[in-house]
């Protein structure tokens, strides 16, 4: 039998990233304290989840079961075992008003954003935020501040319904720009 490609590569990349879930986030149940949390997991998955000081906080022991160490026994409890393990409600780790918010780090005011990392602060609506301040609506942002609607912003200030901006402060409506200031309805400058 020979290996024929039948899947299109945008398929490939939804099969590899089915398993983790970073722009959903669910009202749910924490298992250890039964207070209502905000979690990546749906109710309905079953998951056991706790809340993320609970989680770091807990000594979980399975219960009345040892974690068998013969790799083929793991490979074959792994289902049973993966459900009794409980799961981090959100990833987030030392962040200030960012209960609304996954793959966060070392932020504060944070709300509906996703991987916003290395004191990000007051990011709103966004994804992928290396650091940023005063983002809001915006898609990989990196050491930049003042965004509005931008995609792909890099070292830069002020820029609203930007893409594809490196260097650059106050453009507006602006795309595919390198080092440039005050620019509005501009493309293509270096």
């Amino acid at each position: 039998m020979s290996y024929q490609q039948d899947i299109s590569p945008a398929a490939i990349f939804r099969a590899i990233s089915v398993f983790r879930n970073e722009r959903h986030l669910y009202k749910n149940i924490s298992k250890l304290s039964g207070k209502p949390i905000i979690t990546m997991y749906a109710p309905e998955a079953g998951v056991n989840v706790y809340d993320t000081p609970e989680f770091w906080a807990s000594d979980f022991i399975l219960p009345g079961k040892d974690i068998p160490t013969d790799l083929d026994e793991v490979m074959k409890e792994f289902t049973v075992i993966a459900a009794q393990v409980p799961k981090q409600g959100r990833i987030n780790d030392r962040n200030e008003n960012a209960e609304y918010a996954n793959y966060v780090g070392s932020s504060k005011n944070i709300y509906m954003s996703f991987l916003a990392y290395y004191e990000s602060e007051d990011v709103y609506y966004s994804y992928y935020i290396i650091p940023g301040k005063d983002i809001v609506d915006c898609f990989y942002v990196k050491n930049s501040s003042l965004c509005y609607e931008g995609i792909n912003i890099f070292d830069s200030y002020g820029i609203f319904y930007g893409f594809n901006i490196n260097n650059s402060q106050n453009c507006y409506f602006s795309t595919d720009l390198d080092n440039c200031h005050h620019c509005l309805f501009c493309s293509n400058l270096r």
